[in-house]
């Protein structure tokens, strides 16, 4: 893992499911999030959460998860 050093990382970046220490806040992301946890604190049921591959759905669900 020649990489690590070459960019200075301290552990892999790139695993099989995401890992939410790495996560990085975009300007649609907090929105996604809070979204989330309203519906859940209304108690208004399911959530659906959708979208291409690689856009963060896992992310966004183990971050909401974690909270």
């Amino acid at each position: 893992m020649i990489y690590l050093s070459h960019f200075g990382l301290r552990e892999p970046p790139f695993g099989i499911t995401p890992d939410t220490s790495f996560f990085y806040a975009c300007a649609s992301s907090p929105g996604s999030a809070e979204h989330a946890a309203r519906r859940r604190r209304n108690g208004e049921g399911f959530i659906k959460i959708t979208g291409e591959v690689g856009t963060g759905k896992t992310l966004l669900c183990r971050k909401f998860l974690r909270r």
